[in-house]
């Protein structure tokens, strides 16, 4: 198994936080219609696990 360094895991973690956000956003939109920028602002502002916890609900 390949090490990863502090770079790489840094790169895969801010990945997959704007992945876990499109995927919130996306979620939103398709259930309420357009979501305001305020709301996307309080989103870009979760962690991924915070992200993570609020896409169960949908």
């Amino acid at each position: 198994m390949p090490l990863v360094g502090p770079t790489e895991k840094l790169a895969m973690e801010h990945g997959e936080l704007i992945g876990e956000e499109q995927l919130i956003i996306q979620q939103l939109n398709q259930r309420f219609g357009v979501i305001t920028s305020t709301l996307i602002e309080y989103i870009h502002q979760l962690t991924v696990k915070q992200l993570g916890l609020l896409g169960k609900h949908f």
